[in-house]
């Protein structure tokens, strides 16, 4: 991929990140805003993605980011199989996150799409197993996040408020595991890297939440 097609991508998103923080979202905004920001994901992986409509409504989401939420958008490559592996090309920076200690990161669904995720840059339900977690995560209708969606959306967290996810707390991915562990991860101190960290069932710290994902309500 030619380097100026890169910088004409860059500078197509800068450009959308300034209206994104604007304000009013709209689905057509959020459309827009993701269709740049995969366009330049394909361009530094030399792999094409295609961004469908926002199938939100603009009441949806409204009502959806009053509450502390926002949307994104999670290919389903990168929840594939080998989508992890396929998000470490579009961000080498990050380190490797395909595999921890030899053993491969598993999501434990292949499902992608527009995406409801914390805008909080603290993990929340600190200091509760996951049990407790996904109690809680089923009583509002949530499930577990997976680190492909972790990833785009701290990420994306940095681009419009200038922090990463997890400066001083770590999350909990319930719907990533490595065998049978689940991954934390987090960007502690607001580092350009991507740290994981692995602890079985059961295990809880008060540094440690969990964080989810909403599907587009019924």
């Amino acid at each position: 991929m030619k380097e100026e097609d890169i910088q004409q991508a860059i500078t197509m998103l800068e450009k959308m990140i300034l209206v994104m923080k604007e304000g009013s979202h709209t689905p057509e905004l959020l459309t827009q805003y993701w269709q740049a920001k995969y366009d330049l994901y394909g361009k530094q992986a030399e792999h094409p993605f295609v961004v469908p409509p926002c199938d939100w409504s603009e009441k949806q989401l409204n009502t959806f980011e009053q509450g502390g939420g926002k949307l994104v958008y999670i290919s389903n490559e990168l929840t594939a199989p080998k989508g992890l592996y396929l998000l470490e090309k579009i961000f080498p920076e990050y380190g490797s996150f395909a595999v921890r200690d030899g053993v491969p990161i598993t999501q434990e669904r292949p499902d992608g799409g527009w995406i409801g995720v914390e805008t909080s840059i603290d993990a929340l339900l600190l200091n509760g197993s996951d049990h407790v977690a996904r109690e809680v995560l089923g009583f509002l209708g949530l499930q577990g996040q997976r680190l492909s969606t972790y990833v785009i959306a701290s990420i994306d967290s940095r681009d419009l408020t200038g922090t990463f996810f997890d400066e001083r707390t770590e999350s909990r991915l319930l719907d990533s595991r490595c065998g049978n562990l689940y991954v934390y991860a987090s960007f502690s101190d607001n580092e350009t890297h991507l740290r994981l960290n692995v602890a079985p069932p059961g295990d809880y710290y008060p540094y440690v939440g969990t964080r989810s994902e909403a599907v587009k309500p019924e």
